[in-house]
């Protein structure tokens, strides 16, 4: 949800037509899937045009194209896709099912983090884990 500044007290927001109107104009080709209204009157409009097209955000006051999802949303969005087709395919369980444990490993055993920082790990009593962190 993106900010707008707050207009004078008295202000009205502008109807849902145009700011469907606006977003048509910005951006043609899909008709727009879903319209976020939050009661926050600082809070913008955000109008969804499917996964593809991501949100456009509108200030609800004057009506005016705000922006579009980052390049992150997209990225993000296709990160998602990938894991859905990794964990729907049966061949590719066993090597999902040992990513996860070994990421569970990781996780309860921190030999990635036990040298983070800027101190060696002699420096702090203790060494290094795993390959290529000086295990002799």
């Amino acid at each position: 949800m993106r900010r707008v500044d707050m207009p004078a007290a008295d202000s009205r927001r502008v109807s849902l037509d145009s700011v469907l109107a606006a977003v048509r104009a910005a951006v043609p080709g899909p008709a727009p899937m879903e319209v976020k209204l939050w009661s926050d009157p600082s809070a913008s409009v955000s109008v969804n045009l499917g996964k593809d097209k991501g949100s456009v955000y509108v200030n609800p006051y004057s009506g005016r194209i705000l922006g579009r999802d980052s390049r992150a949303y997209f990225f993000l969005r296709k990160v998602e896709e990938w894991h859905r087709w990794f964990a729907s395919k049966k061949i590719w369980k066993p090597v999902v099912d040992a990513a996860c444990l070994a990421f569970v490993f990781m996780i309860l055993s921190g030999p990635g983090c036990r040298c983070a920082g800027a101190v060696p790990c002699a420096g702090r009593g203790h060494r290094p884990l795993g390959p290529g962190r000086g295990v002799p």
